[in-house]
């Protein structure tokens, strides 16, 4: 009797409560203990792709977790890489020292490290790889930049090795549905809002944030960071779908964190944190600054010295002329540089440059966020004088001032535009240059301001590095470097994806940010943090486990919460936990495959079921028996190698789970000739993501079988572009398209050739991303005005996702950045604008555009996918015909100048803003309050100031001033009323009653009454008040003066000398001037402080927290003040000195700290203090809860001693190489 057998695929299914058959390791990957490792040697890939790839196949990047794995791993890298000569990435890297798995969020054994050399732990490098060692022969670890190419090993559970073989799982499956687009989903927001920065002058603004998802979301504003403070609406503010509206904003109420969170029946998501902050810029202080002076030929600069300001500010520079305050424009002067810093450098002082110079100064929201504002606030100034002295001309050389090369902004972050600056002062012409050392420069990098400035793009971390400033005159040089890095917020290499997990499976996710300095992890489902769960749920760091998938329990919104000092990244996927009968609805075998005599053919089984089903193979009804060449593989497809005319028949696949059964069949006939396996057929991937277009044949093996491909009708090869490679995927072959790009769209065709024949099959693949460019960027020129026209152009390819909205940027001949001038209009709105265009073409009408410039427009396009398309090839110029102007002049200020006078200032308008060719400014003004009509004034000409007299009795009176702009088209819009105070008188007051006393042997506190700042007392208001200093025995020496700025009744002058006496006096002063002095009060200082200190300094343990220290005491001198007792400072090592804890005592030579930990090295020093002030410190002393850790000289060591302690591990030293690097640890 035939015996027959049922062959049965187990796939890692649950068996009982609590255990689980791990899985097989499937073809290509290697088993180990309780995981299954992949050895990727080709194509290279740096870190970022390495990752992305091992994940995409539900992997992860290799930790290494015993010494046992890490001998596997180096016994399997020997054999395959024969040459030895790659390295092999894992999903190391090194935090502070400690090596972290990034794969499983451990660390690593510190006892158990393979470092290939001690000189690749210090390597600034982070990331970790196996490299051979031919001095100690063996793969060991090194640190890696991550731009290096490199082969990679991914690694992933037994338990989960199901995910390998799994068909590619999206929202459609188990269900009937086709398109992906009636496929009810979780929330996902397409649109993030952005901080804003609000000032007083800001009435109204919102934040908005979008998402998509089936339902709709519904959307929630909360103010806060946990979540607790919903926002609702109200009088003044207005909640529309996802968008936050105030109105009348305010510091108190409007100011602080907001979060958006968007809901539908799957669970909720949680945008990202941004903030509305209150800008301010404060006023410049009255205080005359003191003037600059420079030589003729030579180079100097002068500090702007801006006021007090939040978050940011932009300068401009002006000077005193002719016809008023004049601009500064160094691209017509090149001996002129304004920083972003705000200071005016000049590389050679001219004759001509003697005169009065004024910083203006402007709000800005800096690079992180939109200023809620047209008119930011700003400030002016006062004049700075510049005198220059005559000097012999001579060609001197030139040099880099000191400070320079420097960066703006300070502290770069990826993603900002950065500035490096070099100014060089000597003779001119000088010729500036740029090189980056041992790289090229980065392509986003391009020169302004003469070659002074380096400005780089969108700053990525691959930029960072060595920049040589390099300075010519006709016969010298100058060169300096600036070495660059780049902090970053935390940005996602891997962003999470859907999961679509069997029930009763387990899960693991990885959440992966690079951030500079590095990110802390949070986990959040349904918006809620997610906690630790013993036996359900593990968090270590950037991984979730998830151990028996439940639908109820743990289906939902999962988000990964990636934080550091630059800010928070949130990167999101829904998890849906599956329980489905098993179904060839949506992927039934094929109804007849040919196999050919001899060759192989493999029936492929992919039924839609979760928990992943048992699969029997039927040939005729009957279990198939079992011959040799007959196979059923991991992932249920059935391999049948060396067909036979006996193979032919009718196959059945037959699944089951616990939800039931179904089953599929498919006809096998055996020819004599090639056939089809498996045909490509049409693909879709996302843009950067990788295709796999499927190609197998069936064919006589006698003979030589070679597959190739075609795009488009052109041959690929496959050994030169890096972005093909032939592969199987799930034991079929096929072609890889790796990091899909658009142009890889288009018309595949297989060809399998032999010796006998050949066979081929085409398949359409077609690439989903953001949008294309829109083209034929055209203006309607009958609609043009000086304010609007209407644009036209055609909407670029949508890549598979409809057009959500256009971004319409334009620039200017006087303008030509690129700036944003509608930000969102919807794909609606342009198609209805015009509705006689046709459906082929976009309309929009631009408003807001400023009269008599020659503008250019280009436009972007946005998909569901978060990248912006690319811009369109910009339009032709169009000039729009003069009007009045449309903005009104900005900055209005003024101060100072004689008593009696008004002067008014205000930024004249640039050239964009004048609307014709003429430009002049009407000024009114009038007392605050008074009922009176404005007095007037009308100035021609691009002027900035106007001074008015307004009699000497009105000193120091606030007036109401606009002012306006007009042209030879009419008048423009007047500004808002700004107060501006008339000059100050000289105060009147004199500050009375003036006492004091030494503090110390060099420092004098001195009080005096208030001084009434009122108008009539100080004729203005209260600037400061000077502290002045007269030796008592000699009035012909050096006298001092301390300023204290603001209202005061005490003071404290420093600098004097020991046991000496002094006449005081006080004087207050505004912007006008000083008061006279007040009556002198005498007053003497001490001896002085102690000129010894303190030695033989032990240090002994005391109690669980205290340590006990002794010294000897000191003894004074004639000259110096009696002591009064010691103190002793003490600090954490590594911490600054300022951060240091005071013990005093009385005189005695003995005390006791309190509140010393364990494992911390401190330092220590005593000194004695007396009426006279501290005296000299001791030498430093270390010192630990075990004791005093003396420095032995001769070999840089530190060893414990006393106190009882002992060294962990025996003996245990802790070098300190000057700066005492490494901790001491304790037992």
């Amino acid at each position: 009797m035939e015996s027959r057998f049922v062959i049965v695929l187990l796939w890692a299914m649950v068996l009982g409560v609590n255990s689980q058959i791990a899985g097989e390791c499937p073809l290509g990957w290697f088993s180990h203990s309780e995981s299954c490792y992949e050895f990727i040697k080709d194509p290279l890939a740096l870190y970022e792709e390495a990752d992305k790839t091992c994940k995409g196949k539900g992997a992860a990047l290799l930790s290494v977790n015993s010494f046992d794995e890490h001998n596997f791993i180096t016994n399997e890298l020997k054999i395959i890489d024969v040459a030895k000569r790659y390295s092999w990435w894992t999903s190391g890297s090194d935090i502070d020292g400690r090596v972290k798995w990034e794969g499983d969020g451990q660390f690593a054994d510190p006892n158990f490290q393979y470092w290939l050399a001690s000189t690749h732990v210090n390597n600034p490098a982070i990331h970790i790889a196996y490299k051979y060692s031919h001095i100690n022969p063996g793969f060991w670890w090194i640190k890696q930049s991550r731009n290096e190419k490199s082969s990679y090993i991914c690694e992933i559970p037994r338990m989960e090795v199901h995910r390998l073989v799994q068909a590619t799982r999206d929202f459609t499956f188990g269900t009937n549905i086709v398109d992906p687009s009636k496929v009810e989903t979780g929330p996902t927001f397409i649109i993030q809002p952005s901080n804003v920065v609000v000032t007083d002058r800001t009435t109204t603004t919102s934040l908005e944030c979008v998402a998509r998802g089936n339902p709709q979301p519904e959307y929630i504003w909360y103010k806060s960071e946990d979540q607790t403070e919903e926002v609702v609406a109200s009088k003044t503010i207005t909640i529309t779908n996802g968008k936050l509206t105030f109105d009348n904003v305010s510091e108190t109420n409007t100011v602080g964190a907001y979060q958006c969170v968007a809901s539908n029946k799957f669970g909720s998501v949680l945008s990202d944190i941004v903030f509305i902050t209150y800008g301010y810029l404060r006023e410049y202080s009255n205080v005359p600054p003191g003037a600059v002076n420079a030589s003729q030929y030579q180079g100097t600069y002068i500090n702007c010295n801006p006021p007090s300001h939040k978050p940011g500010a932009t300068f401009q520079w002006m000077r005193q002329g002719r016809k008023g305050l004049e601009f500064l424009m160094p691209q017509l002067n090149n001996y002129y540089f304004i920083s972003q810093g705000g200071n005016l450098y000049f590389s050679e002082v001219q004759a001509v440059d003697d005169g009065y110079y004024y910083c203006s100064v402007t709000l800005s929201a800096g690079q992180t966020g939109t200023l809620a504002t047209d008119q930011p606030t700003s400030g002016l100034s006062r004049g700075i004088k510049l005198s220059v002295g005559s000097q012999t001309a001579a060609d001197y050389p030139p040099e880099i001032h000191d400070g320079f090369p420097i960066v703006y902004p300070n502290n770069p972050v990826r993603g900002m535009t950065i500035y490096i600056e070099c100014l060089a002062y000597g003779r001119l012409p000088l010729n500036y240059n740029w090189i980056r050392k041992n790289k090229p420069m980065p392509s986003r990098a391009r020169l302004t301001d003469l070659n002074r400035v380096l400005v780089i793009d969108d700053v990525q971390l691959e930029d960072e590095g060595t920049y040589e400033c390099q300075v010519r005159s006709k016969a010298t040089s100058d060169v300096k470097q600036y070495t660059l890095t780049i902090g970053a917020k935390p940005f996602f290499v891997s962003p999470l994806k859907d999961i679509h997990a069997d029930v009763n499976s387990e899960l693991t996710w990885r959440c992966e940010a690079v951030a500079i300095p590095r990110a802390t992890f949070t986990w959040y489902k349904d918006r809620k943090p997610l906690l630790p769960v013993p036996g359900q749920i593990d968090i270590t760091s950037n991984v979730l486990k998830i151990y028996s998938l439940d639908a109820s329990r743990d289906s939902g919104m999962y988000q990964c919460s990636a934080e550091n000092t630059h800010g928070i990244t949130l990167s999101g996927g829904q998890l849906r936990v599956l329980s489905l009968k098993p179904s060839f609805t949506r992927t039934p075998l094929p109804m007849s495959m040919y196999g050919a005599v001899n060759g192989n053919i493999t029936i492929p089984c992919r039924p839609e079921a979760a928990p992943t089903p048992e699969i029997t193979w039927l040939k005729n009804g009957s279990p198939i028996g079992l011959r040799t060449g007959l196979e059923v593989l991991y992932n249920g497809d059935l391999r049948i190698k060396g067909v036979q005319m006996s193979d032919e028949g009718l196959y059945t696949c037959k699944a089951t789970n616990v939800n039931g059964e179904a089953s599929s069949h498919c006809a096998l006939t055996v020819i004599r000739e090639m056939s089809f396996i498996q045909a490509p057929t049409a693909e879709t991937v996302d843009y950067n993501n990788t295709a796999f277009l499927r190609c197998e044949v069936s064919y006589d093996t006698r003979y030589d079988l070679i597959y190739r491909w075609t795009h488009n009708g052109r041959v690929i090869n496959v050994t030169e572009n890096a972005h093909y490679r032939l592969g199987e995927r799930t034991n079929i072959r096929g072609l890889y398209i790796m990091y899909a790009d658009f142009h890889h769209s288009g018309l595949y065709e297989c060809q399998a050739l032999t010796t006998r024949s050949m066979i081929k099959s085409s398949a359409i693949l077609t690439v989903y991303g953001p949008p294309g460019e829109p083209a034929g960027v055209y203006a309607d020129l009958s609609t043009r005005t000086p304010h609007s026209i209407r644009l036209k152009w055609t909407p670029p390819p949508d890549h598979g996702s409809p057009i959500i909205y256009y971004i319409i940027e334009s620039k200017t001949v006087f303008n030509p950045e690129w700036q944003t001038h509608v930000a969102n209009v919807t794909e609606q709105d342009a198609l209805l604008s015009d509705p006689t265009s046709g459906m082929d073409k976009r309309t929009f009408t631009v408003t807001g555009l400023k009269p008599f410039n020659d503008y250019s427009f280009r436009i972007r396009a946005s998909n569901r996918y978060p990248t912006l398309g690319p811009p369109s090839i910009p339009s032709d110029s169009y000039h729009l015909n003069g009007a009045a102007p449309v903005v009104a002049p900005r900055k209005i200020g003024g101060c100072c100048g004689t008593v009696g006078v008004l002067t008014i200032t205000w930024t004249p308008l640039p050239m964009e803003s004048r609307g014709g060719s003429s430009i002049g400014y009407v000024i009114y003004w009038r007392l605050q309050n008074d009922t009176a009509a404005y007095k007037k004034v009308i100035k021609n000409g691009n002027v900035g100031q106007h001074v008015e007299d307004v009699g000497v009795n009105n000193f120091y009176l606030p007036y109401e001033v606009i002012v306006g702009a007009f042209n030879e088209f009419g008048y423009g819009p007047n500004s808002s009323v700004a107060i501006v105070y008339s000059s100050e008188g000289m105060p009147s007051y004199v500050p009375t009653n003036v006492r004091g006393d030494g503090v110390n042997a060099t420092a004098i506190y001195l009080t005096w009454d208030p001084v009434p700042n009122t108008r009539t007392a100080m004729k203005g208001k209260i600037m400061g008040f000077e502290l002045n200093v007269e030796d008592f025995n000699d009035p012909n020496r050096k006298s001092g003066t301390t300023y204290l700025y603001g209202e005061h009744t005490t003071g404290v002058i420093i600098g004097v000398e020991p046991n000496s006496d002094y006449w005081v006096t006080v004087q207050v002063f505004n912007t006008a001037g000083e008061s006279n002095p007040s009556e002198r009060y005498r007053i003497s200082t001490y001896l002085n402080p102690p000129f010894l200190y303190p030695e033989y300094v032990t240090i002994t343990s005391h109690g669980a927290e205290s340590v006990a220290v002794q010294w000897r005491g000191i003894s004074t001198s004639l000259l110096e003040e009696s002591i009064k007792g010691y103190k002793l400072e003490y600090w954490q090592r590594g911490e600054n000195y300022r951060a240091a804890k005071t013990v005093v005592t009385d005189k005695v030579t003995n005390a006791v700290i309190y509140g010393i930990h364990k494992d911390v090295i401190y330092c220590l020093r005593v000194l004695g203090y007396s009426n006279g002030g501290d005296g000299k410190k001791s030498p430093t002393q270390y010192f630990t809860l075990g004791g005093h850790v003396p420095l032995d000289p001769t070999t840089s060591f530190l060893i414990t001693v006393g106190g009882g302690s002992r060294i962990a591990a025996s003996m245990f030293f802790t070098i300190i190489l000057s700066t005492l690097t490494a901790f001491l640890h304790f037992v």
